[in-house]
């Protein structure tokens, strides 16, 4: 195999990119496996909830997360059954509660969000909802919006995955 004529420092960046290519291709392939559609037999909403872990520097609070998903600091507490004045620690799981309906044939958890500056899709889908969501399906659910000039303070929806219990 070519590789080992590389120099050491080219064949850990060649095996680095190849791991970051492999985990991408991965996440995708799990993400379109997952089944987030509309069940017949499923109550059209439900009470559920998402993991959030806690991450510095902006999201080791609970009053920062609750921000964030748009509910109180008690209710995460209580779901996560910790203190409502607990010091978070990094990677921290944390139980969000959230409704969950349908939405065309989806199954989402719409959230409100206001967009800051240097916001974007990406962005918000990955860093701060750590991937609950993705970029597309927050296009989708704002179709009114230009993705690549989003207005400093405007909402916009972001959709979690979630899915509601069916009978079967």
């Amino acid at each position: 195999m070519a590789l080992f004529f590389l120099p050491s420092s080219s064949q850990c960046f060649f095996l680095a990119l190849m791991l970051f290519l492999t985990n991408i291709s991965a996440q995708s392939q799990q993400l379109s496996r997952t089944n987030f559609s509309c069940p017949v037999d499923s109550p059209p909403s439900c009470e559920t909830y998402v993991t959030y872990i806690a991450q510095s520097p902006n999201f080791l609070s609970l009053t920062n997360i609750s921000n964030l998903f748009d509910i109180s600091s008690l209710s995460i507490s209580k779901a996560s059954n910790i203190d409502e004045d607990s010091k978070l620690i990094p990677n921290q799981v944390l139980l969000v509660p959230v409704t969950c309906g349908c939405t065309g044939n989806r199954s989402f958890a719409n959230i409100s969000y206001s967009i800051k500056t240097d916001d974007y899709y990406k962005l918000i889908s990955t860093t701060l909802f750590q991937n609950l969501t993705n970029y597309l399906e927050m296009e989708a659910a704002n179709p009114n919006l230009n993705p690549n000039l989003l207005p400093l303070d405007a909402k916009v929806v972001v959709p979690l995955f979630c899915r509601c219990p069916s009978k079967n």
